[in-house]
């Protein structure tokens, strides 16, 4: 499925929210490995490019998930700082850092990208694609 040009990914299944639901577990998987340091130099670069590719995702399932477990890891740090090592904490908090500077550079330089970025994203979690179709005059076949 597309829109305006992007492409949703959906990975081995044909549903994207099956995709982020399945990639949601391991990037869980892989990022507890990583900080209970458990092959720490495969496990943190996997649960990196995973969580990016479940953030292109377009899945809301997958950012739902997202948002809830980075909330659930902060709790988790607060509550019981032991733990999390300190030097995990300090790599968490600069790749959040690096990633909000990118994002507040990309919405100055670009805003139009931004801007058609949001609109997909509205698209493809919050709208209903069979109103979409009703409204459109397609019958769906």
């Amino acid at each position: 499925m597309s829109y305006r040009g992007f492409v949703r990914m959906n990975g081995i299944a044909p549903e994207a929210s099956a995709y982020g639901g399945f990639g949601f577990m391991l990037f869980v998987f892989l990022f507890e490995c990583w900080i209970r340091d458990v092959m720490p130099r495969l496990t943190g670069p996997c649960a990196l490019a995973l969580g990016l590719a479940l953030g292109a995702s377009t899945s809301s399932l997958a950012y739902l998930g997202l948002v809830s477990y980075a909330v659930l890891v902060f709790l988790r740090s607060v509550v019981f700082p032991k733990t999390m090592r300190v030097d995990r904490l300090l790599v968490l908090g600069a790749t959040t850092m690096l990633f909000l500077m990118m994002v507040a550079a990309a919405s100055v330089w670009y805003p139009r990208l931004v801007a058609e970025f949001g609109d997909m994203i509205t698209h493809f979690t919050l709208e209903n694609p069979s109103r979409n179709r009703a409204n459109n005059g397609n019958s769906g076949r």
